[in-house]
């Protein structure tokens, strides 16, 4: 009976302890899309700033891009919905950009950390996003999430030369 007990210890254990929510992925950005069966788990990531302030994360992977608009870098949840100014896309490997700038574009994305002096970003999202005007073409990514998005360094301006003309 001790043998069997033993065995069961060293072999049962170990399978009850895990559960589908205890598995993490070591990548900088990836989501589930459960309704087109696949993980979406990007090769590279980055962030920009951009003109208008806003930063845009963006992730790339073998089933497509993702990227994330918000319109400030704060720790803080972003909506997504039409008309926006915070907006997700996803880009398949076929080139159809599907967006939730869309009467039924939904989502999220929350900072969660912003680290200013080492340029990054992280973050978790959750998204439907849309293309066509019947909106029955959809891709939703869930449990989505980005870890250090890095963001390159702002180049000081030159007060002297404002407008950056060289003189």
């Amino acid at each position: 009976m001790r043998t069997y007990l033993l065995l069961f210890v060293l072999v049962g254990l170990p399978f009850l302890s895990c559960s589908e929510d205890d598995e993490r992925i070591d990548t900088p950005m990836f989501a589930r899309n459960f309704e087109k069966n696949y993980f979406f788990v990007a090769d590279s990531l980055s962030a920009t700033k951009n003109a208008d302030s806003s930063y845009t994360i963006r992730g790339l992977a073998d089933q497509g891009i993702i990227e994330i608009t918000v319109s400030s870098p704060t720790v803080n949840r972003y909506n997504f919905g039409k008309d926006s100014e915070n907006v997700a896309t996803y880009t398949n490997v076929s080139g159809s950009v599907f967006t939730t700038d869309h009467p039924q574009g939904v989502g999220y994305v929350e900072i969660t950390r912003w680290n200013s002096a080492g340029q990054t970003l992280s973050g978790v999202f959750d998204f439907t996003a849309v293309i066509g005007a019947s909106g029955t073409n959809k891709n939703r990514f869930n449990y989505g999430e980005f870890t250090n998005a890095r963001y390159p360094q702002e180049e000081p301006v030159d007060d002297d030369d404002p407008a950056d003309t060289g003189d």
